[in-house]
């Protein structure tokens, strides 16, 4: 892919130029609604993305979850999966009773087609941690964004 570089007065802008640009926002989700984590990764509510995706295009999938350990010690992990629960991208944040920390994952995906869903599922490690749970406000959501981001 070549990028638009040559640009005068006059030009007219092709449909091929246009193409390769990025498209913006395909889908987003959000919930503000906190949500009690377990040793077992759970979907979290309201955190769904549904979108037909093009497979000629790139997606760029972005999501953002805040938490808060409140006892014991150990790991949250949170991420973006299919709904069969196939993990695309998934982080991690080690900690103890008191701590605050949020987790971005990024992923980028191609060659999908036809109706696509993406979802947030999160978890603590059971045996050290025993509660956790996400911390989300309408300041601060949880979060999932699709964007296409131009040709794959």
């Amino acid at each position: 892919m070549a990028i638009n570089t040559t640009f005068t007065t006059g030009a007219v802008l092709t449909a091929a130029q246009m193409n390769n640009l990025p498209w913006g926002v395909a889908g987003k989700a959000k919930t503000t609604t906190n949500t009690t984590l377990s040793g077992t990764s759970q979907f979290l509510t309201n955190t769904l993305v549904t979108w037909t995706a093009n497979p000629a295009r790139l997606y760029k999938l972005t999501a953002f979850v805040s938490f808060q350990i409140t006892a014991g010690t150990g790991s949250v992990f949170a991420g973006i999966f299919s709904p069969a629960s196939a993990r695309i991208s998934e982080g991690g944040q080690f900690g103890q009773a008191g701590t605050y920390a949020s987790i971005c994952c990024v992923a980028y995906e191609s060659g999908l087609s036809g109706s696509v869903s993406r979802q947030i599922k999160a978890q603590y490690i059971a045996g050290g941690i025993s509660a956790a749970n996400t911390l989300t406000d309408a300041t601060y959501p949880t979060i999932l964004i699709v964007e296409d981001i131009g040709p794959a």
